[in-house]
C-alpha cells in the first residue's frame, strides 16, 4: 500500500487480513479499527468468510489435479492445436473428421431447400412482372379505344 492518506475502505480490510500491507501502514489501519467500530464489524465479517472459504478449499489443495486437467495443461505447453470446445482431448484433424458428414449433410439439406424457394421466388416476381406488363398494355389499349371513338 502507498504511503499518504490511508483509503479507508474494503479493499484495504482485504490486504490487512492477507497480510499485504507494510509496517507503516499495518499500524494507520489499526489506528483506524481502534475508533471505528463499523470497521471493525466489517473486518470481523470478512474475517469469517476467509475462515469458511478456507475451510471449504484447503483441502482441494491436498488433492492431486485430475489427470484430464493434466493432459489438457501438458498438451497446451506442446503447443498443439485444439479443437474450439474439444472436451474428449481430440486433434483439430480427428475432430472435424467426425464433424465434417453433418457438416456436409446440413450443406445438402439448405441447398435442397434454398435453391427450389429460389426458383420459386424469381419465377413468382417473373410472372407477376409479365402480368403488371400485360395489364399496363390493355390500359393503353382501353385508352387508345377511348380516345379513339371520340
Amino acid at each position: 500500500m502507498s504511503r499518504g492518506a490511508l483509503a479507508r475502505d474494503e479493499a484495504t480490510l482485504a490486504a490487512y487480513l492477507d497480510d499485504e500491507l507494510d509496517d507503516a501502514t499495518v499500524a494507520e489501519v489499526e489506528a483506524w479499527l481502534a475508533e471505528d467500530g463499523r470497521a471493525r464489524h466489517l473486518l470481523e465479517v470478512m474475517e469469517g468468510a476467509d475462515r469458511r472459504l478456507r475451510g471449504a478449499l484447503d483441502p482441494l489443495l491436498d488433492e492431486a489435479p485430475p489427470a484430464q486437467l493434466l493432459r489438457r495443461i501438458e498438451a497446451a505447453a506442446a503447443g498443439r492445436r485444439r479443437a474450439p470446445g474439444a472436451a474428449s482431448g481430440l486433434s483439430w484433424r480427428s475432430w472435424m473428421r467426425g464433424r465434417m458428414p453433418w457438416a456436409l449433410a446440413a450443406a445438402l439439406v439448405l441447398l435442397a431447400i434454398g435453391l427450389p424457394a429460389a426458383w420459386f421466388i424469381g419465377h413468382e416476381r417473373g410472372g407477376l412482372a409479365e402480368r403488371q406488363a400485360q395489364a399496363a398494355m390493355t390500359e393503353r389499349e382501353a385508352r387508345a379505344e377511348v380516345s379513339l371513338e371520340a
